[in-house]
């Protein structure tokens, strides 16, 4: 998992094992150390389940770190905050809350062009873009409140959210990011739309971005009846609703919009009082309810379902999961008082997950002796 093969490795593993097996092989195997292609098309029509995937890059934190234990203390969290009131029941007040970056020069999309033709190129307003950052906030019920979109500038004017879906918040500052003191002018936006009071409270999620997290911003959520529960280091790539199925296809919709302005003012710039329109065209195109309450439930927050992920998912870190010798000696003579119970169950759940991973390889066929390190 997470360290799949080229085409190219791929080949040479029949070729080793019919080197070892001493088995004939054509002439030219030997010439390349490696199967011919013939080979692996013939193979992958043997096998019309495999098929050629390009790869998205995924980090080795975010690898390692999205593990059983440190999924199960955030659904706890989730469970805990959602027994509190039965006002989260259905969903209207659950908020997922994400940043992106919306650049004014699109990633050019596939076009059709004639064979052999060596380039192919696409009209761009710059070489490189300026950064406008977007700020979308979604609800599990399917709905989403006025996004916030943050301009390089040092003095916001009104006319750069011409064409921005209505009711949208425009702040700006020097580098179009977010930063401590946007961010308590976003809480505001978002009490104001999600009417949020210690009556009417409201779940926001979002990740543990230090901009998030400052004292003024803390206190504002507090005093309005507003819980704040940060994602886990590294797994928004599985945790967050607006990661996993509301900004690709978000962003795949803005680069259209700025294609479609570039073929409909040819000669002219893409600048930032643009963003906004496109902004908003991408908005109306796909930030619908059907994508927004999937993303929610395949991530397992809405519907709750803690059981959402599955061995599989946590396979690549049980590579770097260590082992904890449950007889150490300074742990078997030591009592553990009621303070510590925490910590017995800790012990527990990683001898427990140790087991299930080992036996997941064996289920997987692996014929090396599996241990974790």
């Amino acid at each position: 998992m997470f360290y799949g093969l080229p085409i190219k490795e791929c080949r040479c593993i029949p070729f080793e094992i019919a080197t070892i097996n001493k088995i004939s092989i054509p002439q030219k195997w030997h010439k390349d150390s490696m199967a011919g292609i013939d080979w692996m098309n013939n193979f992958r029509k043997r096998h019309p389940d495999l098929s050629l995937r390009t790869r998205e890059g995924c980090s080795l934190s975010r690898a390692t770190s999205f593990n059983s234990h440190n999924v199960n203390i955030f659904f706890d969290k989730l469970k805990e905050i959602l027994a509190r009131s039965p006002i989260f029941a259905n969903g209207t007040r659950i908020f997922n809350l994400d940043e992106t970056g919306t650049i004014t020069v699109q990633n050019p999309q596939k076009v059709l062009a004639k064979k052999g033709v060596k380039s192919v190129c696409k009209v761009t307003s710059a070489e490189r873009g300026t950064l406008v950052t977007t700020c979308i906030i979604i609800s599990a019920s399917g709905q989403y409140l006025p996004p916030v979109i943050i301009f390089p500038r040092v003095h916001f004017k009104e006319h750069m959210l011409l064409g921005a879906p209505s009711g949208s918040l425009g702040l700006a500052c020097k580098t179009g990011w977010m930063n401590g003191e946007l961010f308590l002018d976003v809480m505001n936006h978002f009490i104001k739309f999600s009417s949020s009071t210690k009556e009417n409270p409201s779940l926001l999620i979002y990740d543990n971005f230090e901009a998030h997290l400052s004292i003024a911003v803390l206190n504002l959520a507090k005093e309005h009846g507003v819980t704040i529960l940060t994602l886990l280091p590294h797994s928004i790539h599985k945790l967050q609703p607006l990661d996993v199925g509301v900004m690709g296809p978000f962003k795949t919709a803005y680069n259209a919009a700025i294609d479609s302005w570039m073929l409909h003012n040819p000669g002219k710039t893409f600048t930032i009082y643009q963003v906004a329109a496109s902004v908003g065209l991408a908005f109306l195109k796909v930030i619908t309810p059907s994508n927004i309450v999937a993303a929610f439930k395949k991530t397992g927050i809405f519907p709750y379902d803690r059981n959402v992920f599955i061995d599989i998912d946590f396979m690549c870190s049980s590579v770097t999961d260590r082992t904890f010798n449950v007889n150490n000696t300074c742990i078997k003579n030591r009592k553990i008082d009621s303070k510590c119970k925490h910590w017995e169950k800790l012990f527990l759940e990683i001898a427990v997950y140790e087991k299930r991973a080992a036996n997941l390889w064996n289920t997987l066929g692996t014929q090396q002796n599996y241990r974790v390190h």
